[in-house]
């Protein structure tokens, strides 16, 4: 009898334990309030430095400008804890329907902004990628769908949520 009593009593502390480590699969502190994707940019990168003086024109390089394409992406979230967040990094997941084939692409993006308890405020990172052109004109046609997810938040206490599944929010067109 009181082996039966030693095995019941073990399976509820297993149970228990497992419970624990599932309700930490998402950071329950951190509400995503909306997310907007821009549209495409080009940015002339072919010069870091200063445009010549207008004397020295005449020696002007033989090299053309080259060009990167941007988005901006815009994530809007509210600090629903009690610790004050430090940073964290968010992942950008756009699903073109090409035919009868699904290509998923994904932009990861960290903001190192403070977010106080009970603070709202609007993250902001620059997607560079060559295959943004194309998902951006499948997103002109309505054939894309998108998601953000919240992949790690790290804490001003030096404490870090990084979760097996991340928080996610519904595919949205």
């Amino acid at each position: 009898m009181k082996s039966l009593y030693l095995i019941i009593l073990i399976l509820f502390t297993q149970t228990a334990t497992a419970q624990e480590k599932s309700s930490d699969t998402s950071p329950t502190d951190l509400i995503v309030i909306k997310y907007h994707i821009g549209s495409v940019v080009q940015v002339d990168v072919s010069r870091s430095d200063p445009p010549p003086k207008i004397d020295d024109s005449h020696q002007t390089e033989g090299n053309p400008p080259q060009y990167e394409r941007r988005v901006k992406a815009e994530l809007q979230v509210q600090n629903s804890g009690s610790k004050r967040i430090k940073s964290l990094d968010w992942r950008l997941l756009l699903i073109v329907d090409k035919n009868s084939t699904k290509e998923i692409y994904s932009y990861a993006i960290h903001s190192n902004r403070a977010i106080r308890p009970g603070e709202k405020v609007t993250l902001d990172g620059w997607i560079r990628n060559e295959s943004i052109k194309a998902v951006s004109k499948q997103r002109e046609k309505g054939l894309t769908k998108e998601r953000v997810d919240i992949t790690r938040v790290v804490y001003s206490d030096g404490s870090i949520w990084e979760g097996d599944k991340p928080l996610k929010t519904p595919l949205t067109n």
